[in-house]
């Protein structure tokens, strides 16, 4: 995601590509397919894990962790459509730390994993 901001940003920018990393201008629709593929691969990689039986030894409440997923789907949605904007210029790491609806959607999942214990 990183990446593709950047790109994204040099496009809606109109100025010419500099950093050296060996993308290409023309990659950028390109990174963004992978990139909103591969954050839905993770929600449903996230939902085989909680569905194995290794989880329900781990956690009392194993089905509350279920709730998670319409967090990541929701925040992995807003962050790609925020890139696509031309709006995320940062890491997302660094976004999701100073973003109130991140923290706010990271709280949420973090009580539900203390329920789910």
């Amino acid at each position: 995601m990183k990446r593709f901001a950047e790109l994204e940003s040099v496009r809606l920018a109109g100025k010419q590509l500099k950093n050296g990393r060996g993308y290409l201008m023309t990659d950028v629709e390109q990174m963004r397919a992978f990139g909103t593929a591969s954050a839905f691969a993770a929600v449903v990689i996230f939902a085989n894990y909680i569905s194995s039986q290794d989880v329900i030894k781990l956690y009392h409440h194993a089905r509350y962790l279920w709730l998670i997923v319409p967090f990541m789907i929701l925040w992995t949605s807003r962050v790609w459509l925020l890139a696509s904007r031309g709006e995320l210029n940062e890491d997302p790491v660094a976004f999701a730390l100073r973003d109130f609806a991140s923290i706010l959607m990271g709280v949420c999942v973090l009580v539900i994993v203390l329920l789910a214990i």
